[in-house]
């Protein structure tokens, strides 16, 4: 858990090319900034990762990094494009804690 404010923001991403990632993750580990997690399969899945790059559903590979002045960072490469969002999103997104199932808002 890093710490976060109400209302702010959580981190911030840049993508890069995908056959970077390792090389960057590599030199900001030989940077000593702390905390820096491995690579990371984000897939729309319940879990929302898998442990592999080679499942169909990654839709982003990324690790994440505490920036010089504690905020979260994220170097992130999109793996496939969104176009047809029917067949892209294969479950439902959580609702947010504060809404009502069955409001305007759903």
């Amino acid at each position: 858990q890093h710490p976060s404010a109400h209302g702010s923001m959580n981190h911030v991403a840049f993508n890069v090319p995908e056959a970077k990632l390792k090389e960057y993750r590599k030199r900001i580990k030989a940077a000593n900034v702390g905390f820096v997690t491995p690579i990371l399969f984000h897939a729309d899945t319940a879990e929302g990762y898998v442990p592999d790059r080679d499942n169909d559903a990654v839709s982003w590979v990324s690790f994440y990094f505490f920036g010089p002045d504690g905020e979260l960072l994220e170097l992130t490469s999109q793996t496939r494009t969104f176009e047809d969002a029917e067949s892209n999103v294969t479950h439902m997104p959580r609702k947010a804690l504060w809404r009502e199932v069955g409001t305007s808002e759903d």
